[in-house]
């Protein structure tokens, strides 16, 4: 398997179908079904994927093009521009 298929594989385990009944732990409900515990080892997993950066301003954050993100908000970010187009 190819660097290029194993990278797509991981990216399609992102995806996959969550449990059903998961909630969020936050106060606020973001409608997906995930835990904010798996959406955040998602959003790492995508860290790890696209190779980002680790900010060493700000620790616990990634550099990307539009500033720096948590591992759950890179998550949350890439769902949205999938769901949504935007």
């Amino acid at each position: 398997m190819s660097g290029a298929q194993r990278r797509n594989a991981r990216m399609a385990k992102l995806f996959d179908d969550a449990k059903p009944g998961a909630r969020l732990d936050a106060g606020w409900d973001t409608g997906d079904p995930l835990s904010e515990q798996e959406q955040t080892r998602r959003g790492q997993l995508l860290a790890d994927t696209l190779q980002l950066r680790k900010s060493q301003a700000e620790p616990g954050r990634y550099c990307t093009d539009w500033g720096t993100k948590t591992a759950l908000g890179l998550y949350r970010t890439v769902k949205r521009i999938i769901e949504q187009g935007e």
